[in-house]
């Protein structure tokens, strides 16, 4: 079984490529989506339709570099959900806010 199989999906503003893995980590984060007439993909590009991009405090982008073998990403936010995004717009992961907060640990990008 190939771990890469990637998807496709066209937005209003750009096309991107949600990995397996982030799919994975998306259903495994997300209690909700245990309804399988649900289509994941389709709610995590409406949820990339509306986010916006966000960067993290100092110290969380050093531990994220290190802990991602220094791989830099954009980060884009909506509803509690953050999405890690690599060259090409590929979705690499999915992850929740959880306890982060605004202003203190994550900061929207102007």
């Amino acid at each position: 079984m190939n771990t890469n199989t990637e998807t496709k999906q066209e937005t209003t503003t750009q096309q991107y490529i949600i990995t397996k893995h982030a799919l994975d980590r998306f259903n495994e984060r997300n209690p909700s989506q245990s309804d399988p007439s649900r289509d994941p993909e389709q709610l995590i590009h409406k949820l990339l339709k509306g986010s916006y991009e966000i960067k993290f405090s100092a110290t969380h982008q050093v531990v994220r570099l290190l802990n991602n073998k220094i791989k830099e990403a954009k980060y884009l936010y909506n509803n509690g959900w953050i999405f890690v995004c690599g060259d090409n717009n590929i979705i690499i992961t999915i992850e929740r806010q959880d306890d982060k907060k605004f202003g203190k640990d994550l900061f929207k990008v102007e």
